[in-house]
């Protein structure tokens, strides 16, 4: 059976992989985390005496809980591009908001289109911005397709997939709700050769209705909360087969003090990844209880001893009635031997 990293870098190989004409639409991941002030708020909650039951007890406790979702949504979304990067010639990133572009993306061959630059088009008209949707899909379209043509070039007969990262879904939203959003991502499912196509969304932006609308429009569904990381996902050839995964994780520091995401294979390991690596921030253990083994308990050896002879305690000899006789005891002398209750008084 496969191990959590291995699944999830078997389903990008499989979606990069895929033949010429099973290509329909792109297979959309959903990843739904959460930055609202209460998460930040129970992240800084330190108790020292509920952090030794919880120890104790082989559990998180809430603030740590708080901090995995707090920190998870961007860190996975780096875990899913750089592992996306790493499968394929080339990556398309969307930036979408006015943030500086991660670090450790512009260290990587990722073809960046920014729409943040100028976004309500006070600059330009013509510029690339978050009003004008149907340019962004025709730039979209125009640099997949020179990159697989260059592909196509170079002699590369293998199937060539571009995947698709959008830094994140929420000023569109911001700007055109929840409608025309959708209608703009099933307008990038059409373009050819994109797949996968990867979108973050915090679930504080919209309501549970709206988000079943997404989870809908989705292939799959990663949810990041109360410190998990749970992969709802479609198979890829049987679209009707579907999968759910708990991905044990780590948030740990590599040499240069950059966190990133360790994916484990399950509990044991996490556990031992946790003693070994001095730099790993927090342990992971998992939610599943059917995993854990109980400890072995030392067999009960019987013995027999001998019986020691039993001995009569104090208290014992206090209550037990003593009869004492005297020899120049009158009524001894007028013991009858025939009637020995003569003299008995009751």
């Amino acid at each position: 059976m496969p191990t959590a990293v291995d699944s999830l870098q078997q389903l990008f190989q499989k979606l990069l992989k895929l033949p010429e004409q099973e290509e329909q639409q792109p297979y959309l991941v959903l990843i739904q985390h959460s930055l609202s002030f209460a998460i930040r708020q129970a992240s800084t909650a330190e108790d020292d005496a509920d952090e030794k039951l919880y120890r104790r007890a082989g559990l998180r406790t809430p603030a740590e809980n708080a901090t995995r979702d707090w920190e998870g949504g961007h860190l996975w979304l780096k875990h899913i591009t750089t592992t996306l990067q790493n499968d394929s010639a080339c990556l398309l990133w969307l930036q979408t908001s006015t943030r500086i572009l991660p670090e450790w993306l512009s260290r990587t061959a990722a073809r960046i289109i920014d729409v943040s630059s100028d976004p309500w088009g006070w600059d330009s008209e013509e510029s690339l911005n978050l009003n004008r949707l149907d340019a962004i899909v025709e730039s979209l379209e125009t640099t997949v397709a020179q990159l697989r043509h260059s592909r196509h070039e170079n002699e590369q007969s293998d199937p060539f997939r571009v995947p698709l990262v959008v830094e994140t879904l929420t000023p569109l939203l911001v700007r055109h709700g929840l409608t025309r959003s959708i209608q703009f991502l099933k307008r990038m499912q059409q373009i050819p050769g994109v797949c996968p196509l990867v979108i973050p969304v915090l679930t504080e932006n919209l309501t549970s209705k709206q988000h079943h609308l997404l989870e809908d429009l989705a292939q799959a569904v990663l949810w990041l909360h109360e410190g998990e990381a749970v992969l709802l996902r479609q198979g890829v050839r049987e679209k009707g087969n579907m999968v759910r995964e708990n991905l044990n994780y780590q948030i740990v520091i590599d040499n240069r003090g950059i966190k990133k995401i360790k994916v484990v294979s399950d509990e044991k390991d996490s556990s031992r990844q946790e003693q070994a690596d001095e730099v790993s921030v927090e342990a992971t253990p998992s939610i599943s209880t059917s995993s854990r083994k109980a400890p072995q308990r030392p067999k009960v050896q019987l013995q027999l001893e001998e019986e020691a002879p039993k001995k009569t305690s104090t208290a014992e000899a206090a209550t037990t009635p003593q009869i004492y006789m005297q020899d120049d005891d009158p009524e001894f002398e007028d013991y009858d031997e025939e009637d020995p209750d003569d003299d008995l008084e009751i």
